[in-house]
């Protein structure tokens, strides 16, 4: 049987013995600005044409 669990920072889905774990949208954009201003070469193709 699959179970859904939402917390604060994922979605947690559980199946038999089976556990996923999703982030969540705000941990992804948190963590892809915290890499943006942390890196030393573009992230995407797109961003080197600029």
């Amino acid at each position: 049987m699959q179970k859904l669990q939402f917390t604060k920072t994922e979605m947690i889905e559980k199946k038999n013995h089976k556990t996923a774990r999703y982030p969540n949208l705000n941990t992804v954009l948190m963590v892809e600005d915290f890499l943006k201003e942390h890196r030393d070469m573009p992230m995407n193709v797109s961003e080197i044409k600029a």
